[in-house]
């Protein structure tokens, strides 16, 4: 225990919070990641020329949510809304056992097809939920320590479920790993009011994103009369700060990025075989490959990289690895390529540029930190993805192939480069703000 202590530079009190925030997101992408390789093959289950109008249906079903957890934020303190969340989702995966268990054959293509749009919504959701926890409990300095040493757990917790997925499938069934999913949800829940109880004991230094952010609150919080202005005050609290514009236009050009690769990645792996269960094999082995990469990045690299660079440099690397690896592709659009190149752009986005990501959301109003990012972090991704798969459907239309998208790829990296930079800088004044104000109420007190 000491040597991992010291292996991640934490303190006796930070060690049981980093331990148990661990285990709490293990056991999240567990539950999902032993889920997600089935909604891929229900994805193209008919054909993956399906797949835009099931990412426009997410980006809908995810509108009509945000008042909803909204007005769950505004009711409950969180360590009553988020054990809701999670409990909904898993009633509504005891209710996909039944009728994947029960309805005849004939109809299991309509259930595939509301369990992917379920699932697309509800994995943004509980890991939205996740780091909005996270956020609200660990400081903006401390968050660049913890936060890659929390990750770990998530990336352990998605390699064990992409292993149950892929050896239990052809065992048990889809149906089954549904309730095994359940249990490790259940389990999470109880974790997390653990964690609950730690942060509220845990000593760190006050923080604030600057007088801005916190002076619309203030007064939105007085003016908001009407029960729908205060659920979907993080929708507009998300539209009117150019601080979230940004942290939403970056996620926006991830998720558009990300619908162009994955939509190559049904095409191809629809091309290579037919067979349900193979298919899911596949999904699970990029899933387990692409995880395992996480982890040596989150063990060896993420940490001293984020402690040693700002944070501009660090999500600088995205965009610019994403725009490599579709030139890549264009030149090579085989199998083995795409899986190469969707394992290293998934493992370095979980090991180094999402727990980057995540540490900007610290610096947000408490509330916020609940609504505003769950509706960047939900709507405006799958709002990428829609209009990734709108684009995706009209290249086709066209007969256009991978090149096209590549080169389609060159203005986007650009812009999502500035917003890098733009984000990094903003950072930086915040925390230069906060700096001069402690030393000049030093100094008053010093004079006082």
């Amino acid at each position: 225990m000491s040597a991992l202590k010291q292996l991640f530079n934490l303190e006796k009190q930070e060690f049981r919070i980093v331990a148990l925030s661990a285990s709490y997101f293990f056991l999240l992408l567990c539950a999902y990641y032993i889920l997600r390789p089935i909604r891929e093959t229900m994805g193209i289950s008919r054909s993956a020329a399906d797949l835009p109008y099931l990412f426009l249906t997410t980006m809908l079903v995810l509108l009509v949510l945000a008042p909803v957890i909204g007005a769950l934020v505004s009711k409950y303190k969180r360590s009553q809304f988020i054990p809701i969340a999670y409990r909904f989702v898993a009633v509504s995966l005891f209710l996909f056992f039944i009728a994947l268990t029960f309805i005849p054959k004939d109809y299991l293509f309509y259930v595939g097809v509301i369990f992917y749009v379920w699932l697309s919504v509800v994995n943004l959701i509980i890991i939205s939920l996740f780091w909005g926890f996270m956020s609200d409990g660990i400081s903006f300095d401390n968050s660049k320590r913890l936060f890659p040493s929390i990750a770990i757990g998530g990336t352990l917790g998605a390699i064990l479920g992409g292993t149950i997925s892929q050896q239990l499938i052809s065992i048990l069934g889809t149906s089954y790993l549904l309730l095994i999913s359940i249990l490790f949800l259940e389990i999470a829940v109880w974790v997390m009011k653990k964690i609950d109880v730690e942060f509220k004991q845990y000593q760190q230094p006050s923080q604030t994103i600057g007088e801005s952010l916190t002076l619309w609150h203030n007064n939105h919080s007085q003016t908001a009369s009407s029960l729908f202005q205060k659920w979907t005050s993080g929708i507009r609290f998300a539209l009117t700060s150019p601080y979230l514009l940004a942290i939403a236009g970056y996620i926006f050009f991830y998720g558009l990025t990300s619908t162009f690769l994955y939509f190559q990645q049904g095409q191809l792996v629809s091309e290579a075989t037919a067979n349900t269960s193979e298919r899911t094999q596949i999904f699970a082995n990029i899933d387990i490959w692409s995880n395992l990469l996480t982890l040596l990045f989150q063990l060896f690299i993420s940490r001293q990289l984020l402690l040693k660079f700002g944070i501009g440099f660090i999500l600088l690397g995205l965009p610019l690895l994403t725009l490599s690896g579709f030139v890549a592709l264009s030149l090579a659009p085989t199998l083995t390529v795409l899986i190469i190149f969707q394992a290293l752009r998934r493992s370095l986005n979980y090991g180094l540029f999402k727990p980057a990501r995540e540490t900007l959301f610290t610096l947000l109003p408490e509330e916020q930190k609940y609504k505003a990012k769950s509706f960047v972090d939900s709507f405006v991704f799958r709002g990428g993805d829609a209009v990734g798969a709108v684009t995706q459907k009209g290249l086709v239309l066209l007969q256009l192939g991978i090149g096209s998208i590549a080169l389609l790829v060159v203005p986007i990296a650009f812009v999502w480069s500035v917003l890098a930079l733009f984000l990094g800088r903003k950072v930086n004044n915040i925390r230069n703000h906060k700096s001069r104000s402690t030393l000049e109420k030093k100094h008053n007190q010093r004079e006082t």
